[in-house]
């Protein structure tokens, strides 16, 4: 259990950082992405949560 608090409390430190012309794609501890932006072509933004709850099909 508390290795899991370790890992959410990593992810909640260490946000992903746009600065300097890079952007820093981190998970925790072990992963830090490095990605010039010049080398992204496009964005987009997905949520993977709705905040209006369930949805009738």
């Amino acid at each position: 259990m508390l290795f899991v608090l370790g890992l959410h409390a990593a992810s909640a430190t260490r946000p992903h950082v746009l600065a300097g012309g890079v952007l820093r794609l981190r998970q925790a501890a072990h992963v830090d992405l490095r990605i010039p932006l010049d080398r992204i072509a496009s964005v987009r933004r997905e949520t993977l949560f709705s905040t209006r709850g369930p949805t009738a099909s």
